[in-house]
């Protein structure tokens, strides 16, 4: 007799993830929202939950920790992982600016 795929199996089948945004990541749909729980399935890398929340990462170039160190979008994610994404900060000098004393 085959078996049938159960909730819990199905659940099994996917990781959660615990994603904290940072400044203007938070505004999303009206709301301010600094925390989010995704599901994505097994294998997923932070690209993907990138992908997922339509953060371009060309645009922002955001720091991302994962579980408090820096890693790059390619990191494989597990369940239960925490996900930091903080855009950068713009601002400073840009390359070829000269200073006012020059």
């Amino acid at each position: 007799m085959p078996s049938s795929t159960t909730s819990n199996e199905a659940a099994a089948a996917e990781i959660r993830v615990i994603v904290r945004l940072y400044s203007v990541l938070r505004h999303r749909d009206g709301e301010i929202i600094d925390r989010l729980e995704v599901t994505m399935p097994p294998g997923s890398r932070v690209r993907d939950v990138l992908e997922r929340l339509q953060v371009g990462e060309e645009q922002l170039e955001p720091l991302l920790a994962l579980n408090d160190e820096l890693v790059e979008p390619e990191a494989t994610l597990a369940d239960g992982d925490r996900l930091a994404i903080i855009p950068s900060v713009a601002g400073g000098a840009r390359e070829g600016r000269r200073d006012q004393g020059d």
